[in-house]
């Protein structure tokens, strides 16, 4: 007996020390992999506030230029002439140092008016200086927008009697058109921001900025790269397979591409990992070294796996046993539901007024689709989350059924990338979409031919992009979408709260398009 116990013994000596061994590795590991998630972390958190800092920038010079626009415009109906507008630019450029720039350009690319904040020294052209620039991307891409939009350029170096103007002055261009008291085209109107000034702001000697065509527009550490072409690989990996850069792809007002990344890998992390990986290993050796003089407890450890084991099993029951009522609640969660539509249904038979017998029947629709999520909960493995996909195929084509018949010609143009939702994000989702496309339905096809598009993107920031629309007669000018008194417009502006983010409509698309940008509700049990 006393054999057999000291040869289990030393067999579970064995067994403990290769697993002291396999731990460390996998300690080794995980430490490597927070510290890498933390630097991940800070990487995301500089390149956010620098994306913000861009976008209030952004905001600020789009201010600006749509006042010149109604100054310039004012001025222009009362004497015909741009000429008194010179002074003010004058002034303008004199106390601000972000714009080096203010132009008046007519409709066939000549400028007319042109203020210049050169080497601290403003000046107003004089007629015979002035250029053609009819054949600049900014000046015809202006020309193209609608009444009261902004035009935002890339990034790039200013140009001069077409060469680029050295020392190198980087430049953001913001346009917008003019027109005179009839609504006749006069031309344009437009800033140069002095780039450089304005991307200083950022404040981190990590962040690089590069521009739609990757030349640098800005870099700390080496500012002899300035406005050259990148060779940096922006998708290159460490020997163990991460991300040496993080990359943030950013749109400016949905022109302006830029791109910001930092690097991952900081000296200060390696010698982190080597000190931990150095530790770790003297602690293991410790621990097997201890485990020789525990050798005569070992047979207890036999008895507690065992009674492990047991506990294993028993816990493996009850989750098993939880599911179950899991589905089940989550069945008579939705059969409660339908119960709860059929009584609206039956109650509205004894209503004559059609504005509340409407009202029930859009409140019968919102209770489906929160039955819908209950039911692919009840028939799905996993009871934690909804393939979104399979959901919204669902609910769309029941609204379309529902509400236009099955002989309708409405088609569903649908993609959704592979995404899986929790409950708590799923129904203030699904009731916005419910809203949104039951809109789509009750008003833009008068004819009931036309398709409803919506594609639901997961972006790289862990948030996600829904685009949500009709080809349909459009929005009703005289309704403003974010001051409305209908009840469903005013709940879809209370869930886009509720799930972190912000709806848009997107008035470049035919019909009625909405962009919402939002983030995954995470679950507190």
């Amino acid at each position: 007996m006393s054999k057999k116990l000291i040869a289990t013994s030393i067999a579970l000596v064995v067994i403990l020390s290769v697993a002291i061994w396999i731990i460390t590795v996998i300690r080794i590991n995980k430490y490597e992999k927070n510290l890498s998630a933390i630097e991940l972390a800070d990487s995301e958190a500089e390149l956010s506030a620098a994306h913000e800092h861009l976008l209030n920038l952004y905001d600020t010079s789009s201010k600006k230029v749509l006042f010149f626009k109604d100054l310039v415009e004012a001025n222009y109906n009362q004497t015909k002439s741009f000429k008194e507008v010179g002074p003010i630019f004058y002034y303008f450029l004199k106390n601000e140092d972000d714009y080096f720039q203010a132009r008046i350009i007519d409709p066939d690319g000549k400028e007319l008016l042109k203020v210049e904040n050169m080497y601290n020294s403003v000046s107003i052209y004089e007629n015979k200086y002035l250029e053609d620039k009819s054949n600049r991307y900014y000046v015809q891409k202006t020309l193209r927008l609608k009444k009261g939009q902004i035009f935002v350029s890339n990034i790039d170096l200013n140009i001069e009697n077409n060469i680029i103007e050295t020392p190198y002055r980087p430049t953001v261009r913001f346009f917008t058109k003019l027109f005179d008291a009839d609504n006749n085209l006069l031309g344009i109107v437009g800033l140069n921001l002095n780039a450089a000034t304005w991307l200083n702001g950022i404040g981190s000697k990590n962040i690089n900025i590069l521009n739609n065509v990757s030349e640098i527009f800005y870099n700390e550490n080496n500012k002899n790269e300035l406005y050259t072409k990148s060779s940096v690989d922006l998708t290159e990996k460490d020997g163990n397979g991460n991300p040496i850069y993080n990359v943030k792809k950013i749109t400016i007002a949905g022109m302006s591409d830029w791109t910001l990344y930092t690097t991952m890998h900081s000296p200060e992390v390696h010698r982190k990992i080597k000190v931990n990986k150095k530790n770790t290993v003297y602690f293991s050796i410790f621990l097997n070294l201890g485990l020789l003089f525990f050798m005569f407890t070992i047979h207890n450890l036999y008895y507690k796996n065992k009674h492990i084991s047991s506990l294993n099993n028993a816990i493996n029951l009850r989750l098993e046993e939880r599911n179950t009522l899991l589905k089940e609640i989550h069945h008579r969660v939705k059969n409660n539901l339908q119960v709860i539509t059929s009584l609206l249904n039956l109650q509205s038979r004894y209503i004559q007024d059609e504005d509340v017998k409407s009202m029930l029947k859009y409140s019968q629709y919102r209770i489906k689709s929160m039955a819908l999520l209950h039911e692919s909960l009840y028939r799905s493995d996993d009871l934690s989350k909804i393939n979104y996909a399979d959901y919204l195929k669902q609910l769309v084509n029941g609204l379309i059924i529902s509400m236009k018949g099955s002989t309708n010609k409405i088609t569903l143009d649908l993609e959704v990338d592979e995404i899986y939702f929790n409950i708590d994000t799923s129904i203030p989702l699904g009731l916005i979409i419910n809203e949104l496309v039951t809109n789509s339905l009750k008003y833009a096809f008068s004819d009931n031919i036309g398709t409803i598009t919506i594609s639901l993107k997961k972006q790289a920031n862990n948030s996600f992009l829904l685009h949500i629309g009709d080809n349909g007669k459009g929005f009703p000018k005289t309704v403003k979408f974010r001051d409305t008194d209908t009840l469903g417009l005013k709940l879809v502006h209370k869930l886009v709260l509720q799930l972190n983010g912000n709806i848009e409509k997107d008035n470049l698309q035919t019909g009625t398009t909405f962009i919402i940008t939002f983030q995954e509700i995470q679950e507190l049990s």
